[in-house]
Order: structure tokens, then C-alpha cells, then sequence
């Protein structure tokens, strides 16, 4: 119910989760991660600063599912917190936020970029605008199958697999290698 309410629970649940029983915080944390407004940020920013650890935790797992860049400072207190469940949450929720805004970079350069260039390439083609009439609704409106948006879509796969790839690549390079095997006497 609450979660339905949306932005109109945010203020309420807001005061809740400063002064109630720290169950009953951690549970308001989670309604205010899934009602996914950067409104809830503020309480949560809050909450993430309390004395109760599973508290704070929840509150970065909460500011993860919201995704807001607004988060990040909050998060990255919350990676020297003492207690490591908070340190965890904290580092998933900071890798949810970078994830997301890598995402909308990525298909801006997709769309914005790399498609209009490859559609001059192939004869002045649009690619989201590339579709197949499949039939009609029952308002008479043409069904349309936009493989045009679904090209677009694997572009963008292919180049966050790419740049995931060369980043686990370059990680494993920094991994320091085996001791070498000591020479037989």
C-alpha cells in the first residue's frame, strides 16, 4: 500500500524511519528503496548515518535500488564503516549507482553516436525507426515489431560486455603472481 503511495508516503515514512524501533527503520528503509524516488534519498542519507548498523545497511541496499548519483558521498562514508555487512551493501549499492550511469552513457553513445554514423555507412537508414507491421490492435492501430530499437539494444550489450571484459582483464593483470617455486637443492 505503502509502495503505491508513492511520492505522497515519502515525507511520512521520512519521519518514521528517524524515530522508530530499529526493525521497524529497517523495513521503512526497504519501502523507501522500492518506491524508487530520489526523494527518498534524504531520510535514507540520514538513516545510513544511525547507530544501528543493520540500519545503515538496509538504507544502502535502499539508495541502490533508487540508483541516484545524489547517493554516491552517503556510500562512500558508508565503505569505512566499521561493521563489514555495512561495508558490503554499501560497495554493491556504489557499484548498482556507477552501473546505472554507465548504463545511459553508454546508450547515449549507441544511439546517439554509433547508430546515426552506421546508418549513413549503410545508405542514410534511421535504425529507430526500423520496423515490421505484424497487424493491427483492436483500436485498428498497426502492431509494429521494432527490430530497429532491438539492433540498438544489442549494441548497447555488446559494448558494456566489451568494456566489462577489459576491466576484469586489467584486474587480473594487477593481481600479483604465484610466488615462483623455490629451485630444488
Amino acid at each position: 500500500m505503502l509502495i503505491k503511495m508513492g511520492l505522497t508516503a515519502i515525507p511520512r515514512l521520512g519521519e518514521i524511519l528517524a524515530s522508530a524501533h530499529p526493525e521497524t527503520r529497517q523495513l521503512v528503509a526497504d519501502i523507501l528503496g522500492e518506491i524508487r524516488h530520489p526523494g527518498a534519498v534524504p531520510p535514507l542519507t540520514e538513516a545510513a548515518r544511525g547507530e544501528y548498523f543493520t540500519v545503515r545497511a538496509r538504507a544502502a541496499s535502499a539508495l541502490a535500488r533508487i540508483g541516484d548519483a545524489s547517493a554516491v558521498p552517503t556510500l562512500n562514508a558508508l565503505l569505512g564503516d566499521p561493521e563489514p555487512t555495512v561495508r558490503i551493501a554499501a560497495a554493491l549499492a556504489v557499484g548498482v549507482v556507477i552501473g546505472g550511469a554507465f548504463g545511459k552513457i553508454v546508450s547515449s553513445f549507441v544511439g546517439d553516436v554509433i547508430m546515426p554514423l552506421l546508418g549513413t555507412v549503410v545508405g542514410g537508414v534511421d535504425f529507430s525507426k526500423l520496423s515490421a507491421t505484424i497487424g493491427t490492435n483492436a483500436a485498428g492501430e498497426p502492431l509494429l515489431l521494432k527490430y530497429g530499437a532491438f539492433l540498438q539494444s544489442v549494441f548497447d550489450f555488446l559494448i558494456i560486455a566489451a568494456a566489462i571484459f577489459m576491466a576484469i582483464k586489467a584486474i587480473n593483470k594487477l593481481k600479483a603472481p604465484p610466488p615462483a617455486a623455490a629451485a630444488a637443492p
